[in-house]
Formats: C-alpha cells, structure tokens, sequence
C-alpha cells in the first residue's frame, strides 16, 4: 500500500467512527496522519476537519498547540524564550541573530528546511535566563555561534 492509500484508508476509518466530531479524535487522526507522512500539511488538515465535522482552522490551532505535531517537514524545533528575564538578558538579539544565520521564513522554518524556530513567552527556568529549548531539552546562556554548531553537529552525522 503506497502513502496515499494509506492516508485515504485512515481517512476512511474515522469518517466511519460514530465519535468523529470529538476533539480527541481528531487529535488521533491527526497523529495517524503524521504516521505516515512525517508531518502535517495544508490539505491533510482540511480534509482531516472535514471527516471529523469541524472546521479547518480548529484542525490548524491543534496542530500549532500539540508539540508532537508537525506541519513542516523539520527535523529540529527550536525554542527562544522571550520572557521578561530572557529578553532582559539577550534573547530578542539571539532571535533575531538566529533567524539571520538560519535562513528562517515567514512560517519559521531554516531554508534547509531542517529547523523550525519559534517563541514562547516562558520556558519557566528564569532564574538560569537566558533560555533556549532544542527539541524538548532547555539550554542556558547559549550564543548564537554555539546553537548553529549544535544543529551543524547534527547534520554531519546524518
């Protein structure tokens, strides 16, 4: 069975589900769908808003909330904390240094296509500020140059 007779099989299975218009449910259907293409786009979440009965952008905000889904195709999530604390300490300046060096799009993917860098407002380790979290594990007091030779480590050994 190719992706797309797998992703139209799932699609089926819950149009069916007498439950199909409960969050959790979608929540599911949208996991399933990552399964089996790495990651969430545009017409996967309207189709998955359609077979569940909701409307497309409540689809769209669950797959912005839920941290293991993914609407890009990226391999790193790269957190910056802009707290008080943390922008008192740099962090707005490393943001913006990040997004230069990486190549971040309006969407805050790299133009490699391997990070997604986004903001929180606190990463609730202020007292270590400044605070950045690559994919789920927080980092204190990281420059630029150090987050990109992290991620730069990474690639070689792929």
């Amino acid at each position: 069975m190719n992706k797309a007779e797998k992703l139209d099989d799932i699609y089926s299975c819950y149009k069916e589900m007498r439950s199909a218009a409960s969050q959790e449910v979608l929540v599911e259907l949208l996991r399933e769908l990552q399964e089996v293409q790495g990651f969430i786009d545009a017409q996967m979440i309207e189709r998955a808003a359609a077979v569940t009965g909701f409307k497309p952008v409540v689809a769209e905000t669950i797959v912005k909330r839920y941290p293991s889904l993914k609407a890009a195709p990226y391999k790193h999530k790269v957190v910056v904390c802009t707290g008080r604390n943390c922008s008192q300490k740099g962090n707005h300046i490393l943001l913006s240094k990040l997004k230069k060096s990486l190549g971040v799009d309006k969407n805050g993917i790299s133009k490699d296509k391997r990070i997604y860098l986004t903001t929180v407002n606190c990463l609730r380790n202020c007292l270590q500020a400044p605070n950045i979290m690559i994919d789920g594990i927080v980092y204190s007091g990281l420059d630029c140059s150090e987050i990109c030779d992290m991620l730069a480590e990474d690639k070689k050994k792929i």
